[in-house]
């Protein structure tokens, strides 16, 4: 299976939000910039992907494993 190292994986999400809207493309931007992502592998972390928004007014945090594979 080809890999994709994490800079790449960032462009590629980037490019497909920006192409869908610039106002999603600017939102995943501040998401990358700010570390609301947690994609990091870590002993006992669990895998899946998971979206969490306890309340409206704070930002929602993404939780993921990043495994550098590609998906085709």
């Amino acid at each position: 299976m080809p890999s994709c190292d994490w800079t790449t994986a960032q462009r590629i999400v980037h490019e497909s939000y920006q192409g869908f809207s610039p106002k999603a493309g600017s939102i995943i931007d501040e998401f990358f910039k700010k570390s609301w992502i947690d994609a990091e592998l870590r002993p006992g972390k669990r895998s899946g992907a998971f979206s969490s928004s306890a309340v409206p007014s704070v930002h929602p945090y993404i939780l993921l494993n990043f495994t550098k594979r590609s998906a085709t």
